[in-house]
């Protein structure tokens, strides 16, 4: 494929860089022999005498481990610029004139190294080279010479045959082929020694002896690095000869990924990428790697359980974790015979299976079956052809992988999204099993989409995939979307919902990265003493996080207990709790300062087109607008999904998506099969297609569409504006990716460009009131907004907002007195709630920060029931449901509903259960202690979940939160504490008197658990564990009326069925039914 001018001008740039290189390097091999009198010898001799006996000690100490390791090779025409100034700074070989230059020459290369699209305009090249040839100049290169040099760049070289050339090559590849390396390499090397070969063919010959390198090193089982080291330098050596070869980027990418530097390896993919779009042999290999990196920054090598077991090994794991659970006398052989008979049974359910298993024994090895993927690859295509979820996820990771079969990540994605639509459970008898692969399949969807490996990134649906799997029971899944909360990425940042997500992961068993996540989401929240917790336990695990960030993490801790101090905080007590307690309206307006991410999955809006069709026809401009957008928007998916020649359909179907997103772009909601189908037809139509009309459609639709991507869409927009500089929609929607990305000065820039050629762009104009009032030029938002809304139908979407925005500038731009100040509040907060009677419904309620932030000043001045005569009086905060909502709570739902659902099964048997009751022996036994002088305080989210251990001098303080379970050893309830946290409680020994049970421990009840008992039931799930009735301590406390969702007290509303549950509002009654199933207690 021919390339761009850009691309040329990047590469070109690497040549006179690689030149650069060469110069300096004449540099060091002069003064070397000049202060030492002898020459640089390039086999390791002299780096020997001068790197660890001469005066490069000093410099040799400065270096990273890569450059000591070509350093000690002595080899210089393999090292880099950052090197010799490593070794120029550390020693008396230069003037430190001579160091600035080259300094200036290391800061452009590591510009343009850092350049994912290579390409560079003209004036950035001519800008860049100007530099670099002044400073070759001044450090004693002829310009003429330069100048001869860029002046024969683009010059194309003529391919000489070379009889001798080619059949040493034909050879060489023969021996490969053959995997006799060694002899291919001793056959490269007589051809590279062969005169006046072309830059051409010397890349090509370099390129093969790396691979024949690699490839060796392989075959003597990786334990030979030099192999590796030399099949590096060829790869750079093939990149020098022939930089806008494709492969030469790809192989230093494969090296790389051997050397388990994987930033470098991709960074090296994706230029060969740039060079070869269409490659998907690229495709597949940089996604492999990320997929490493991926591991490997979550230290995935070091954690024993991630790596790779034979079925016994795997078999033996789940006889420990049942042993643990049931107790350990339970026998292997009797563990064997119930294991096999369990697989039988699955079998007879599903015939699939059975091809699964063996298609297990193949993939892990066992005593009796040697390991063999391409076998286990055949097992699992066949049971995947039946519609099996574990087979389809099972063939995906072969396929991610490569193994036993082909590299295919394509495959992978189709398989992974096949089997994530399939049924969670299994049917097997009268209880239902989970089904391996599904929820397994969606978080690799969800790894997938997080991090862009092979599919464009895209964090909303990575978001989804996540949440999914966290709902059928995923910890891996918990983990991910917590860290997504707590960085805010993709979603509001909530640090109480990555708490919970946390939490929910480590008490379910997942794995370690929880307690490592928990000390980071301890310390944002201002909460030494549990940061101080969780770290002690991530470094009894000898976690490799823990001991590295263990000096700054304690450093970190002792700073916030300082700052506690200071603001004279209890040491009991988080920042972000005492803030909350101290000052309940600034949490409140923090609820709505939480950044929002646009386009994710929390701010999509369902559309009933009957309702905007009725508006439209009573003459609202804006369900007009909305009409129109949706058929356009509609009928472009309609004829992408019928289309037969979709090349020739494409104009149409770019012009209709276009001009709805331009009418208004959030009716355009696309399902993510469909998105991701149609990007990659658009992608392959943009690399083909001319600059023209189409094209430029075509791209306006990519940037819509992969508007959440903001770097790499950004990158795909800065290219389309080189093609398009004239289509002003582009730079409309680089002004709101820069504002997104809260870079709001370029965002302005761009939006203003865009106003000064369309003043009546009323989105443009609404955006730069955006940008205006978060760079704080409050006076020109105000104004911007006031154009906003004269521009704007009476019933646009965002008036409101630019009402309450309007009020936010107005006070805080102008110091007046208080009564003026709430005056031009109330005047706003009028305007904006006129203008929110005009909405639609499906507008409605308007969410705004400004006006929360505004009601919640009236009503700290007491100014908010006020009224100026004829005005209608303005509306408090609706607080009654904002207050009862509860951060989701995975964890916390599903111990609920399996409580409840227990609970009406029992009902009907507890008469005859009542009398067939057993348990399994516990490790420990829990008991009241003799005094309860120096006990500590404990709450349900310092409690280790993972470990059977009784708590002792600890109480623990919770409230009953739901009806009591009778009928088996113990008597079972839900509890939770004053931080929202939930759990079971299983008590022995209270009798049977169930009427005298319930009343003691009636809902809304607050206990003390002295010395609670930590403890895996038997089917696995935490719950705490009393022995000894007297170790619980009623407080007397109760909270009244308890809301039987959100646990509130004083609750106005009750069930009209069992006229039991209390709820504080409408939306808990119904989220009480929906997510927490009620019906099973409502009696």
């Amino acid at each position: 494929m021919s390339l761009s001018e850009d691309v040329i001008n990047f590469i070109n740039l690497q040549r006179l860089l690689t030149k650069s290189t060469e110069i300096i390097r004449s540099i060091f091999l002069n003064n070397y022999k000049r202060v030492y009198d002898e020459d640089w010898i390039e086999n390791g001799q002299s780096a020997e005498k001068f790197f660890l006996n001469g005066d490069g000690k000093r410099a040799f100490l400065k270096m990273n481990q890569d450059q000591k390791q070509h350093a000690n090779l002595g080899d210089s025409t393999k090292w880099d610029i950052s090197l010799f100034i490593v070794i120029f700074y550390n020693s008396k070989l230069i003037d430190r004139t001579s160091l600035e230059d080259i300094e200036i020459i290391k800061n452009i290369r590591n510009t343009i190294a850092h350049n994912p699209t290579m390409s560079l305009t003209l004036d950035q090249f001519e800008n860049h080279w100007s530099q670099i040839s002044k400073c070759l100049v001044n450090l004693g290169q002829s310009k003429k010479e330069l100048d001869l040099f860029k002046s024969n760049l683009n010059k194309t070289e003529t391919s000489v045959s070379n009889e001798k050339f080619e059949q040493l090559k034909l050879k060489a590849n023969e021996f490969y082929k053959r995997e006799q390396f060694q002899k291919s390499i001793d056959l490269y090397n007589q051809a590279i020694e062969i005169n006046n070969l072309s830059t051409d063919n010397k890349a090509v010959l370099f390129s093969n002896r790396s691979l024949a390198y690699l490839k060796l090193y392989e075959q003597n089982n990786r334990l030979d690095r030099n192999y590796l080291f030399k099949a590096l330098v060829d790869a750079e050596q093939a990149n020098i000869y022939k930089p806008q070869w494709s492969k030469t980027y790809a192989r230093l990418g494969q090296v790389y990924a051997e050397l388990n530097e994987y930033k470098k390896s991709i960074d090296f993919y994706t230029q060969a990428l740039v060079l070869d779009p269409s490659n998907e042999e690229y495709k597949n290999l940089l996604a492999k790697i990320k997929n490493l990196k991926f591991e490997q920054n979550r230290f995935a090598h070091l954690d024993e359980s991630s790596q790779p077991k034979t079925s016994e090994e795997r078999r033996d794991e789940i006889f420990k974790k049942v042993k643990e659970r049931l107790g350990d006398d339970l026998q292997d052989k009797k563990l064997i015979k119930q294991f096999e008979a369990l697989k039988k049974e699955i079998i007879k359910i599903d015939k699939s299976y059975e091809d699964v298993f063996m298609g297990n024994e193949y993939r892990d090895g066992s005593s009796t079956c040697k390991q063999n993927f391409e076998l286990a690859a055949k097992y699992y295509a066949k049971a995947a052809q039946k519609g099996n979820p574990e087979a389809m996820y099972n063939l995906a990771l072969l396929h991610r992988e490569g193994k036993g079969v082909k590299l295919d990540n394509q495959l992978a994605v189709n398989l992974f999204k096949q089997a994530s639509s399939k049924s969670p459970v299994l049917k097997y008898k009268n209880s239902e099993v989970p089904v391996f692969g599904v929820v397994e399949s969606k978080h690799a969807l969800g790894i997938m989409y997080e991090y862009g490996m092979y599919v464009n990134k895209n964090i909303s649906l990575a978001i989804e995939y996540y949440q999914s799997a966290v709902d059928q029971g995923s910890i891996e899944s918990a983990n991910n979307l917590g860290l997504l909360y707590m960085s805010g990425d993709g979603v509001a940042k909530d640090l109480d919902r990555a708490e919970n997500l946390f939490l929910l992961c480590h008490k379910r068993g997942g794995n370690n990265d929880s307690i490592t996540n928990l000390v980071t989401l301890y310390m944002l929240k201002g909460d030494p003493e549990k940061a101080l917790l969780w770290h002690k336990r991530d470094l009894a695990r000898n976690s490799v996080h823990a001991n590295e960030r263990n000096s700054q993490i304690m450093k970190a801790i002792e700073d916030l207990r300082q700052k506690q101090k200071e603001l004279n905080i209890p040491a009991n007590q988080s920042v972000e709790n005492y803030v909350k307690q101290k000052f309940p309206h600034l949490n409140k307006l923090a609820k709505l300062q939480k950044n929002s991410y646009p386009h994710s999955t929390n701010n999509k809006l369902i559309f009933d087109p009957k309702m905007i069709s009725q508006y439209a026809d009573n003459g609202s401009v804006t369900a007009q607008i909305m009409l129109e957008a949706m058929m356009n928007f509609y009928e472009a998916l309609e004829l992408f999904k019928k289309s037969k020649n979709i090349n020739s359909d494409i104009p149409t179907i770019v012009d209709k998506i276009t001009l709805a997103y331009e009418l208004e772009s959030v009716v355009c909601q696309i399902p993510i099969d469909l998105q991701e189908e149609l990007i990659k037809k658009l992608e392959l139509f943009v690399n083909k297609k001319e600059p023209g009309p189409a094209d430029c459609k075509a791209r306006l639709c990519l940037m819509y569409l992969r508007i959440s991507d903001y770097k790499h869409n950004l990158e795909f927009i800065n290219e389309s504006i080189k093609k398009h500089p004239d289509c002003t929609r582009m730079y409309e929607i680089r002004g709101v990716t820069y504002s997104f990305m809260g870079d709001y000065k370029r965002g302005l820039k761009e939006i203003e460009y865009v106003l000064r050629k369309e003043p009546d762009n009323s989105h443009c104009m609404f955006y730069k009131a955006g940008c205006l009032k978060n760079l704080s030029r409050f006076s020109e938002a105000v104004k911007a907004y006031e154009q906003f809304i004269e521009i704007s139908p009476v019933d646009a979407r965002s008036i409101p907002e630019s009402y309450y925005s309007i009020g936010y500038c107005k006070l805080a731009n102008e110091n007046k007195s208080k009564e003026k100040e709430m005056k031009e509040i109330k005047n706003c907060l009028r305007m904006a709630e006129k203008s929110e009677k005009l909405q639609l419904p499906c507008f409605l309620p308007v969410e705004s920060q400004a006006k929360v932030f505004l009601k919640t000043l009236l009503e700290l001045s007491g100014g908010l029931s006020l009224s100026d005569g004829n005005d209608d009086e303005i509306k408090p905060i609706q607080s009654t449901n904002d207050e009862s909502k509860l951060s989701r709570n995975e964890y916390r739902i599903d111990l609920i509903k399996k409580h409840r659902k227990l609970f009406d099964d029992m009902r009907e048997k507890l008469e005859s259960l009542f009398k067939a009751k057993t348990t399994i022996k516990p490790p420990r036994t829990q008991k009241m202690p003799y005094s309860l002088v120096g006990l500590k305080e404990i709450t349900l989210n310092q409690i280790d979940f993972s470990q059977d251990e009784v708590l002792m001098g600890y109480v623990l303080s919770v409230r009953v939160f739901d009806v009591p379970i009778f009928g088996f050893s113990s008597v079972f309830f839900v509890i939770d504490d004053d931080e929202n946290q939930c759990e079971r409680l299983s008590v022995y020994n209270l009798g049977e008197n169930y009427d005298e049970i319930s009343q003691d421990f009636s809902v809304g009840t607050w206990l003390m658990i002295i010395n609670p008992y930590v403890r895996l039931a038997a089917d696995g799930s935490p719950a705490i564990r009393v022995d000894d009735p007297k170790s619980i301590i009623f407080t007397g406390r109760k909270t009244e009326k308890m809301c039987r969702y959100c646990g509130r007290e004083n609750s106005k509303f009750t069930c009209s069925k069992c006229t039991k549950a209390c709820y504080c509002s409408r939306d808990c009654q119904s989220n009480d039914w929906k997510e927490l199933n009620h019906k099973h207690v409502c009696f």
